[in-house]
């Protein structure tokens, strides 16, 4: 079993949001903003090979929009296909794709524009789609909040191939992955936990970011409930400490993972690294 991290891309967040009600004197210590108050992040997927599957956490956001949409998130370029040629991997390789939730830099690369035949098509054709069936419903049918991130053409195309399944109502994925499902910052977003001979990882989503998250008020504006949030990012930080899991940032702009420690002042990252 391997495990490696990938990515799609960088973009830009607002700083303020993404910290919530965090003074901009402390966060920007550790995540600097430029003179808009805009971070850049990145889109890191995970790549899972067993002797039976290649699994691809997440998408990152793709290419598929106009540039105008574009402009308020200048991402890079979508490097998801050559960042995983570099790993040896093609993208016929992939023969499933946890989508983690389906907010457009977690799910827009999962679809791709046919210039040729004039249509919006899945990217990883040999691949079955995995979201959960709540929040499936719950991307097909947004509150005010989220409506602008839940973007149809990074979802139905998939549906309308028949591609997705729903982790949720299958028996098992694997015997080496277990399914947290959060409900702070979207509905029912999938946290893969990942066992393996030589280690422990857990995807952990949008519930911690960046290392930058990790102390518990570090909660983003964007959440729906921050209070669940908060109660989420303490079980996981409190798994990873017990069962010595390293946990995966999916925007982190300079790490990977972590390790974590607590001691009086709350959770604390005591190893930083990269795959």
């Amino acid at each position: 079993m391997k495990i490696s991290t990938v990515s799609a891309g960088t973009f830009y967040l607002d700083g303020g949001a993404m910290f919530g009600i965090i003074p901009k004197l402390l966060w920007s210590k550790k995540i600097p903003a430029d003179a808009e108050n805009r971070c850049q992040w990145q889109m890191r997927c995970l790549i899972v090979e067993e002797k039976d599957r290649l699994t691809l956490v997440d998408t990152g956001m793709g290419t598929k929009q106009p540039e105008k949409w574009r402009s308020h998130y200048s991402p890079s370029e979508d490097c998801l296909t050559e960042n995983l040629l570099l790993l040896g991997y093609t993208e016929k390789d992939i023969t499933d794709v946890i989508l983690t939730h389906l907010h457009f830099d977690h799910a827009g690369g999962a679809t791709v524009f046919n210039k040729n035949a004039g249509t919006i098509e899945p990217r990883f054709k040999n691949a079955t789609y995995w979201v959960h069936s709540e929040h499936f419903e719950w991307s097909l049918n947004p509150n005010a909040k989220e409506k602008g991130t839940f973007l149809s053409e990074n979802i139905l195309p998939l549906e309308k191939n028949k591609l997705i399944k729903f982790i949720n109502k299958e028996n098992t994925f694997s015997k080496n992955w277990e399914f947290f499902y959060s409900n702070g910052h979207t509905q029912k977003m999938i946290v893969p936990i990942i066992n393996t001979p030589s280690g422990n990882y857990i995807f952990a989503a949008d519930i911690i970011p960046s290392h930058a998250h990790v102390h518990l008020p570090y909660v983003m504006a964007y959440d729906n409930m921050p209070l669940t949030t908060l109660s989420e990012k303490e079980y996981i930080l409190e798994k990873a400490i017990k069962d010595d899991c390293k946990i995966i940032f999916d925007h982190d702009p300079f790490y990977d993972f972590a390790l974590i420690a607590k001691n009086e002042k709350g959770y604390f990252c005591k190893e930083l690294g990269i795959f």
